[in-house]
């Protein structure tokens, strides 16, 4: 799990980079090294004044995208597994 928003797979997949801000100026992220394994909960990419003010997502003129998310009840929930993958 990199994450349980449903957003994180498919930002990754897209290789989208977080944009961070302190009083040094803006550094980006891959979003892959912004979300932390679960082993990892001590661990923080944003740390103590850093503030997160933009996702960015690189265009792609032709791609082919796909999101897949098994959870135990059809309702809102949070994801077992998800899978996301985009080709180009």
């Amino acid at each position: 799990m990199a994450h349980p928003s449903d957003m994180a797979p498919p930002l990754i997949a897209l290789k989208a980079a977080a944009v961070m801000a302190c009083s040094e100026g803006e550094r980006k992220t891959p979003l892959a090294s912004f979300f932390l394994n679960p082993t990892a909960l001590v661990r923080r990419v944003l740390s103590r004044m850093k503030l997160l003010v933009a996702i960015e997502v690189p265009h792609q003129e032709t791609t082919h995208q796909l999101f897949v998310k098994h959870r135990i009840r059809r309702a809102a929930d949070f994801a077992l597994a998800s899978v996301a993958l985009v080709a180009a």
